[in-house]
């Protein structure tokens, strides 16, 4: 006999509860971590030609995209799945 757990209103509630917070907290280690890894695009990019530059900022955002953590899904508060770079870009992390 297969055992399945089925999601309840009072489950999705409890994670919504927990996923706000967790956001919160993303949230904030971008904002301390941005400089990092503005660092990081600008010294490579420093030592690049320039025919590759515009190669090496798609690979650091896809970079960015994949490592960087995001929710699953839209959250609660509704942030959309690019909301890391969107963030990095807005904090002046990211061209």
């Amino acid at each position: 006999m297969a055992w399945t757990i089925g999601t309840t209103a009072d489950q999705a509630d409890l994670t919504a509860r927990r996923q706000a917070s967790l956001l919160e907290a993303r949230a904030e280690a971008l904002r301390r971590a941005g400089p990092d890894f503005a660092g990081i695009e600008d010294d490579i990019a420093n030592v690049l030609r320039p025919d590759q530059l515009d190669e090496w900022h798609k690979l650091y955002k896809r970079f960015l995209r994949e490592w960087l953590p995001e929710p699953l899904a839209r959250g609660p508060d509704r942030r959309d799945r690019d909301e890391p770079l969107q963030q990095l870009k807005q904090l002046g992390y990211m061209r």
